[in-house]
């Protein structure tokens, strides 16, 4: 791990990174400890994340790479000190540990000046197992979550464990020198193959030249009239919509339905209001299939996070089940 990201990063003494993801989490033991002290570069560390304080310690320190989970990078993006000339330093930008969007990355690069930035996708059970890459095209590193790391090998297979082809929607497979030989509890040992590839649980896409793009998670399902919707597909073209600034996609019950689609979104800075009729209508517009259009929308100040940035849905299921469902 070490190893490659140092040849994406070509680390040197002259390089200072700011720890923007919690530490407990690889990628931040990896990035901001291990990677710095094998080559001899620096890193900043906050006691806790601060959005106004990082910008300041981006443009004392002349920070040269500033990532970190989606919610870490829009909190920066919207503190109230938050100028570009402040982060003209930053010359790379790394984002996972959540679910990473396009317009995110779009917005990264704009932010930044410029600075390359990409996605990547891992587990504690295998962390940093992809990475987009400088050499990569622009749409590559901004729309998926690039390839295997050397050493990693993927594969995707279907609900019966068969191997799909490229562009089909299957189950990730992984298998690399991180991976971990098993769980303390044996039972959870059956996600593991005959052959030692760990079945992750996540939904993805392997295009032709081997880039991956994370599609959903199969437990994180909205079944509508007996139909299996992604909620994570649903969230990513929401995510395009100009006034919103995160979202996320849950399943409420419905006496009809079972379950419908329930988007809860935090608006930008002066987006003023949205109306169920505003996303139906951009949803339509997208040509967005009219059973994963959102039946209910819920306006909220933040998303209920975990330490690692992950969305908590169970507290939004929580929070907007309807009485007595």
């Amino acid at each position: 791990m070490i190893r490659f990201q140092a040849e994406l990063l070509h680390p040197s003494p002259d390089d200072r990174s700011i720890l923007q993801f919690p530490l407990p989490h690889l990628g931040g033991i990896v990035m901001f400890v291990m990677l710095p002290v094998a080559h001899g570069s620096s890193t900043v560390f906050m006691e806790t994340f601060d959005p106004e304080l990082a910008v300041d310690l981006i443009e004392r320190h002349q920070i040269t790479s500033a990532g970190g989970p989606p919610a870490v990078l829009q909190a920066m993006f919207a503190a109230r000190n938050f100028a570009p000339e402040k982060v003209r330093s930053v010359r790379g930008s790394g984002a996972g540990a959540a679910d990473v969007t396009p317009e995110l990355m779009r917005e990264a690069k704009e932010r930044f000046g410029g600075a390359l930035v990409h996605r990547s996708y891992g587990m504690t059970e295998c962390p940093m197992f992809t990475s987009g890459a400088p050499g990569d095209p622009e749409a590559k590193r901004f729309g998926t979550d690039g390839r295997p790391v050397p050493g990693c090998v993927a594969r995707l297979a279907d609900e019966a464990g068969r191997p799909v082809g490229p562009n089909v929607e299957g189950e990730l497979l992984v298998y690399g020198p991180q991976l971990c030989v098993g769980y303390l509890d044996p039972a959870l040992n059956a996600a593991f193959t005959p052959d030692g590839f760990l079945r992750t649980g996540d939904l993805a896409v392997m295009d032709d030249e081997g880039f991956i793009r994370i599609t959903g998670r199969r437990k994180d399902i909205i079944i509508r009239k007996g139909e299996n919707l992604s909620a994570k597909g649903i969230e990513d073209d929401l995510a395009a919509h100009p006034k919103v600034a995160d979202v996320a996609v849950i399943g409420v019950p419905d006496a009809q339905s079972g379950e419908r689609v329930c988007a809860c979104v935090v608006l930008r800075p002066a987006a003023g209001r949205l109306s169920l009729a505003e996303v139906r209508a951009f949803m339509e517009a997208r040509g967005v299939m009219r059973q994963k259009i959102p039946e209910q929308l819920e306006v909220v100040a933040e998303l209920p996070r975990n330490a690692t940035g992950k969305v908590r849905k169970d507290a939004l299921r929580a929070r907007f089940r309807p009485a007595g469902g």
